[in-house]
């Protein structure tokens, strides 16, 4: 029985219907709630978030994600193999919701739906109705049309289409049976396989499904055997039958194909593409497969692959010494004569690259470390690959000497081809690090995201390889949907999930075992876990403070009666440690497990800013604006004085919790998910009232909590997921803008400010007001800030940074409607949506790094 529906227009410019349903009876501390969304637009919704607000808490989620989550306000975004919406299309998303059993149950309310729609999304309203058609089908409704508000050049958008005239029907032919005139005389099918991008052992590739016959197609399953394999899909449902063969199933928006119209899913595979498509059916019926080939190839055949003499043709990476050049003969492995290569280098600090005669590769190796190179023929072949340059003992390098930098990354045609395409000084792509996240806990987590479970563990390592970065994964699983100190308290104390838990950890120390070979994975941990226990002032160790509460009686005894996928246990008690079960024994088994399979993994847990119960845990009051704040009210000595001892308090905490165990590598700590003013819209305005709008004095006070932590712990810090907005009217150059300046952040979905990219990487901007005001503020006496005018200008702070401990800053957008400093997660190429800004501050702070302190 539904007890609570309510139907709701979405408030934001996407145009949306919004329907929330309680399913069945609640019971006293809980509920399961439903919201469905009915798409209104005409353009497609890439990298849909829906955002709105609950009284009670949400425990797990299905089919959709928790991006994020500030006191009642919720942000969901679509599941990663789905991430956008399409025109009509209705999607349906599931939750577990929890609730005090003396709070009386309500509902979501003040949804907005954001997203983007190349060329405006269209309103919605006005379209066509579609004719009626004739002596057949009634014809398709049209297209809504709409006013096509928000689109390029103020256009009228579509008028909404009239609809097909629908067709007689046809009988069938001498074969047929006659019903539905599908089976006789009806075309087949076309269905062509089309390369649209692809790289050295993997490409993108898209299916267009077209319908020649006269009768719409009314549901349709696509079967086909392929020789490469398929990682990933999407616009459809995928379900692989032994042999392997590949079936396609239409989801609810796409189910029918009007006459002469088309569908269009796609994919990723590793392999090279080929014309192997086997047993083609659609609706058990023949298809004409067809081929084309784009995405840098030519012609009727897929384009050579490139080999270089003495390396695997499907090796990810190869080492070279530190002293003296190395050369490769290269080939293209189809047999055919090269005509021309050349050769780019990610990396001129690390090596240096040149083709010589006779079609020679020759690398130049300049300092011990990482460079990917890209290898490219005339004919249009393309390999990257990962170089390692030895350290003069012949070691494999590490994190590098100076202030590392990294981004957010997933495997998705968009951020790859991002990082491909790097090029020479400014234009350049290159970062240290890039992170994932292995998240969404044992049940559907990422393990069941990929064909090949794990799988997307495994691909990533191989492609940061053959790019010359370090892959660090964000193992982020005691939560699996929604996040809170309720859910993980929960999953501590359930066996089952934990021995998914451990199952899970240990496939990823295996896949990493497996594919380093050497090269540096980092992982950091469990973010948020232990900050909210520290804020509920839950005991992390009862054997060691027996009088401060019994604690979280974790099941660890999950570690050593559950098998791995290998069938052996993960942990053994006589040969093992005997982990107690606390929220120390938890972490230390964490830690164990990763030093025993993975000795060599760099591995940290998170820290929170807001890890104080509350009162502190120095006594000190916590501003409702948070610690950093301290010093807007106490002044500048006393309040960076109780910031550190406040810091140092934290770390204790988590030193208590057994992060430091077996020879941790770091401690890390981020800011917050969202750029500022995307989580405070008025913070534009008004930045001395917000929260996360930080002003120079406010990142120096951060900076104290860093060293805190560094000093505390005695270990160094990694700051993760910085948002990468900055501070508008940028005056630095852009070398991607003809008229070089930089387009102001709009302060819309994945276009917000923040002050975090202005004060690491330096710039010089105009503002006036009480942004002047505020942003030129200089308590400190810092001397990197200064204000001519209305122009204010903050140095870089990368030489703070590093004093303060920290060895790697980690920017990245936290949640989807950030301001993304790589092009949105896609299946497409696109641009950076802050116009390049913070990947070019970041060449050129990598023509200079910060060499980090010698211990």
């Amino acid at each position: 029985m539904s007890l609570i529906v309510a139907v709701l227009p979405s408030l934001a410019a996407v145009p949306a219907d919004i329907e929330y349903t309680t399913v069945g009876s609640p019971w006293s501390t809980g509920f399961q709630g439903e919201i469905q969304i009915t798409y209104r637009g005409e353009q497609p919704l890439q990298q849909w978030e829906l955002s709105f607000a609950l009284d009670h808490a949400i425990e797990s989620i299905w089919n959709g994600q928790i991006a994020g989550s500030q006191g009642q306000t919720w942000i969901v975004t679509g599941p990663s193999w789905s991430p956008d919406l399409q025109p009509g299309q209705t999607v349906s998303i599931g939750f577990i919701g929890k609730k005090r059993a003396e709070d009386p149950l309500s509902a979501p309310r003040d949804f907005q739906l954001q997203g983007n729609c190349p060329g405006g999304c269209g309103d919605g309203s006005d379209g066509g109705d579609g004719s009626d058609g004739s002596d057949g089908s009634d014809g398709s409704d049209g297209g809504d049309g709409s006013d096509g508000s928000d689109g390029s050049d103020g256009s009228d958008g579509s008028d909404g289409s009239d609809g097909s005239d629908g067709s007689d029907g046809s009988d069938g032919g001498d074969g047929g049976d006659g019903s539905d005139g599908a089976d006789g005389g009806q075309d087949q099918v076309i269905v062509t396989f089309v390369r649209t991008s692809s790289w050295d052992n993997g490409f993108n590739a898209d299916v267009r499904i077209t319908n020649p016959g006269p009768e719409a197609i009314e549901g349709w399953e696509l079967g086909f055997g392929f020789e490469p394999q398929i990682t990933q899909l999407w616009n459809g449902t995928l379900r692989v039958d032994p042999g392997p063969v590949y079936v396609v199933t239409h989801l609810d928006w796409n189910g029918q194909i009007a006459p002469g119209a088309s569908v269009t899913l796609g994919f990723g595979a590793t392999g090279t593409f080929s014309q192997s498509v086997t047993d083609c059916t659609l609706n058990d019926s023949t298809c004409d497969v067809r081929y084309e080939i784009g995405g840098g190839g030519g012609g009727g055949t897929p384009t050579a692959f490139i080999g270089l003499e003495g390396v695997d043709d499907d090796a990810t990476f190869t080492r070279i010494d530190g002293q003296g050049e190395t050369g490769f003969s290269l080939s293209l492995t189809n047999g055919e004569t090269p005509e021309a290569f050349t050769a780019v280098t990610s990396n001129a600090d690390v090596l240096g690259v040149r083709i010589e005669a006779d079609h020679r590769l020759v690398l130049t190796p300049r300092a011990a470390g990482f460079a990917g190179i890209r290898i490219e023929e005339a004919s249009g072949g393309v390999r990257h690959i990962g170089i390692a340059v030895r350290e003069t003992d012949g070691s494999m390098p590490g994190l590098p000497g100076y202030l590392a930098v990294g981004s957010v990354s997933e495997d998705s045609n968009s951020h790859l081809s991002f990082f491909r395409n790097f090029d020479e000084g400014d234009r350049n792509r290159r970062v240290d690090i890039r992170y994932i996240y292995l998240n969404g806990g044992p049940v559907n987590g990422w393990v069941t995201w990929t064909n090949v479970p794990g799988d997307r563990a495994r691909r990533y390592i191989r492609e940061s390889q053959k790019l010359g970065i370090i892959p660090f994964f964000i193992y982020y699983n005691v939560p699996d949907g929604g996040e809170s100190y309720e859910t993980d308290k929960a999953h501590l104390q359930d066996p089952e999930y934990m021995a998914g838990y451990y199952r899970d950890l240990k496939l990823a120390l295996d896949i990493i075992a497996e594919e380093a070979d050497g090269w540096p994975i980092g992982m950091l941990l469990e973010p948020d876990f232990i900050g909210y226990m520290a804020q509920n002032r839950e005991n992390p160790d009862p054997l060691a403070f027996p009088d401060a509460g019994p604690g979280v009686a974790t099941r660890t005894d999950a570690a050593y009666t559950t098998d791995d996928r290998d069938g052996e246990p993960i942990l053994v008690r006589g040969e093992d440690p005997d982990f107690p079960a606390s929220i120390r024994g938890f972490v230390e088994s964490v830690n164990y497990l990763i030093r025993k399979h993975t000795p060599d993994t760099i591995m940290g847990w998170q820290f929170n800013l807001w890890a104080s119960p509350p009162g502190g845990h120095t006594g000190t009051p916590i501003p409702g604006s948070g610690l950093i704040h301290k010093t807007d009210t106490e002044g500048f000595e006393a309040g960076r004085a109780n910031i550190y001892n406040e810091a140092a308090a934290i770390t204790q905490y988590y030193l208590n919790s057994g992060v430091a165990s077996y020879q941790a590598d770091f401690v890390s700590i981020d800011k917050y998910g969202l750029d500022a003013v995307g989580q405070n819209n008025g913070a534009a305005q008004n930045p001395e009232a917000s929260i996360w709008f930080w002003n120079a004095d406010h990142w120096m006070n951060y900076l104290i909590f860093c060293r805190a932590m560094r000093e505390t712990a005695q270990l160094p810090v990694i700051l993760w997921q910085i948002p990468v907005g900055h501070i508008n009217t940028s005056e630095a150059d852009n070398p991607y803008a003809e008229n070089g300046r930089y387009t102001p952040l709009s302060n819309q979905h994945q276009r917000w400010e923040d002050s975090a990219g202005t004060f690491f990487l330096g710039d010089t901007f105009s503002t006036e007001g009480a942004r002047l005001d505020f942003f030129s503020r200089n308590q400190g006496g810092d001397a990197k800030v200064s204000r001519e005018g209305n122009r204010v200008t903050w140095r870089d702070h990368m030489q703070e940074t590093a004093d303060a401990g920290v060895i790697a800053v980690l920017f990245g957008a936290g949640v989807g409607t950030s301001t993304q400093g790589t092009p949105p997660s896609g299946p497409t190429e696109a641009d950076p949506t802050d116009d390049y800004w913070w990947i070019v501050k970041l060449q050129r702070y990598l023509m200079n790094p910060v060499a980090l302190p010698q211990p």
